[in-house]
């Protein structure tokens, strides 16, 4: 909304559709909201419950602190009201980007592609949630949401628990990883909680600096490959496949930072495993690879069901075959003839 008085105006940030007019020779922009969609598992609910649920967008969390006191009790009294864990994507300046709905015991995060990574390869965006477990422990951090963080490079990731009158915070941030033993994410327990206990921005702010250093500092720069190859029990030449594999990607000119094999017959959908899928995205994060090569050929529909889990460049073996023909094609014709053969793949 714009405020005129005296001359000036307060602008207040919301989703908007303008409508512009005129009062008293003044020319003023007046602000439809638009409605604020609750995503997630809203099955089940009355509209008075998805109002509820809706006003979790009109808060402001503020620059300075992780995570309000008010705000982390009212998420855990909706989400208590519900029976259904509650989360909220919340942007670097303390707004509410997405409010979304799990179940009691499992949280899904919504698609946050369009929200690009920053510096230090954050996404500049931190999750917010209710934890409904009860005991009185403190809050706690499940192993699925501390995937999330690290796959999705997540500013912080934040659980939020009322216990007696009190509110119980842990969360949890990356650090750069200098041995493959060590632990990339930190976790941190606060009871009572105190806002002015964590100053987010200065946190996030020393987490940038020490991650982008740890890359710099890396004995794995960014941009090479992870091999990933899937043979059956039977096949007894795998070995040299992989090895087959390593020596076509190096002649395209990739480094090769890591391997990871299984002897199993390949997942319909994901060749490796969901499970399995997700291990291989940390690890291109923990290593600086930025492209999986699989072995063999994907089927188009597990290209897609893989490109949409992760971020990274996905190929097979063919792709790689094709991409260093177009390094070595000569001549105008020889590259285009690649070209199409590459479309058409």
């Amino acid at each position: 909304m714009l405020d005129g008085r005296q001359g000036t105006y307060r602008i207040i940030r919301t989703p908007i559709l303008l409508v512009a007019t005129t009062v008293c020779s003044v020319s003023l922009i007046h602000f439809q909201p638009m409605s604020l969609k609750v995503e997630g598992n809203t099955r089940g609910l009355a509209p008075s419950e998805l109002r509820i649920v809706e006003r979790l967008y009109r808060r402001n969390i503020g620059k300075d602190a992780i995570v309000t006191t008010a705000f982390g009790r009212e998420l855990s009294e909706v989400a208590k009201e519900l029976g259904r864990r509650v989360g909220a994507i919340v942007s670097r300046e303390g707004e509410i980007e997405i409010v979304f709905l799990g179940t009691r015991e499992i949280l899904y995060l919504p698609d946050l592609g369009r929200y690009r990574l920053g510096a230090g390869r954050l996404r500049r965006m931190r999750l917010i949630f209710s934890d409904l477990s009860r005991d009185d422990s403190g809050a706690h951090l499940p192993s699925d949401i501390l995937t999330d963080l690290e796959k999705l490079r997540l500013d912080s990731v934040v659980a939020v628990k009322v216990i007696g009158d009190h509110l119980a915070v842990r969360f949890g941030y990356l650090v750069p990883v200098t041995r493959p033993e060590q632990n990339p994410i930190v976790q941190e327990s606060l009871y009572p909680f105190q806002e002015s206990a964590v100053p987010f921005q200065k946190l996030i702010q020393v987490v940038e600096d020490q991650l982008i250093r740890g890359e710099e500092l890396s004995p794995h720069p960014s941009g090479g490959a992870v091999i990933v190859g899937v043979y059956p029990k039977n096949d007894s030449h795998w070995r040299e496949s992989v090895e087959e594999l390593e020596e076509l990607a190096r002649t395209a000119g990739v480094k090769v930072l890591d391997k990871v094999i299984q002897r199993r017959p390949p997942d319909p959908r994901t060749v490796v495993g969901k499970g399995k899928l997700e291990e291989l995205v940390l690890l291109c994060l923990r290593v600086g690879a930025e492209l999986l090569i699989f072995d063999g050929e994907l089927k188009p529909f597990q290209w897609r069901v893989i490109t949409n889990s992760t971020e990274l460049k996905v190929i097979d073996r063919s792709m790689l075959i094709l991409d260093i023909f177009a390094q070595r094609a000569r001549g105008s014709d020889g590259r285009l003839q690649v070209e199409l053969a590459q479309l058409k793949y």
